[in-house]
């Protein structure tokens, strides 16, 4: 990420993006492909589990896309909502 771009997200989230880790884990299948486990960790805020492969292309086959373009809006709309302004202070596993 070019440091101009770094510095302008770290405003906007509060510095939370400086301390981006990315951890490497084990392989495992999924669905019959080897994929690459890792956690990607924005802070304490923030933590997400990948399993990445590289024996899929994109695109993925026999998937049209264009049936999860209402979840975009519908996502949109929820984090509108008082209650999902929360969700990011609550403590996940």
């Amino acid at each position: 990420m070019p440091p101009a771009v770094r510095e302008k997200m770290e405003q906007m989230m509060g510095g939370a993006a400086s301390s981006v880790t990315v951890t490497k884990g084990g392989t495992r299948q999924v669905a019959g492909y080897t994929c690459q486990d890792y956690v990607v960790a924005m802070g304490q805020t923030l933590t997400t589990k990948v399993c990445a492969t590289t024996a899929l292309q994109f695109p993925a086959p026999n998937v049209d896309y264009r049936k999860f373009a209402s979840f975009a809006g519908a996502g949109a709309a929820m984090a509108q909502q008082p209650h999902a302004q929360a969700w990011g202070r609550w403590p996940t596993r």
